[in-house]
């Protein structure tokens, strides 16, 4: 199983959140530069067996939609904005997948 640091997720711009409360999913649409000089592509990172989910918006280090890294350990996802915010999400598992017209 992929690791969710091991997806290029830093500079990703986050367009929406959302979360589907009876199907304890946590999905995110992202814009993610995918390849390296080109335009970034829409992609939805969606967690799975969702138990906790927290996301401030209180942007400590000034306003901005972008992802500064991310870590995982025992079911825990840390998404941290270049923001300064800090999006938890407990969950059993997630995917990352293209978002296709």
């Amino acid at each position: 199983m992929t690791k969710i640091g091991d997806l290029p997720l830093h500079d990703s711009v986050v367009s929406s959140i959302h979360l589907h409360w009876a199907e304890h999913r946590v999905e995110i649409l992202l814009s993610v530069f995918v390849e390296k000089g080109q335009t970034a592509r829409p992609y939805r990172l969606q967690f799975h067996g969702v138990s906790n989910f927290e996301a401030p918006h209180t942007a400590p280090w000034g306003e901005s939609a972008s992802i500064n890294g991310v870590s995982e350990g025992a079911g825990k996802f840390e998404l941290e904005m270049q923001s300064g915010d800090v999006i938890n999400i407990e969950a059993e598992g997630f995917s990352f997948v293209p978002i296709t017209s």
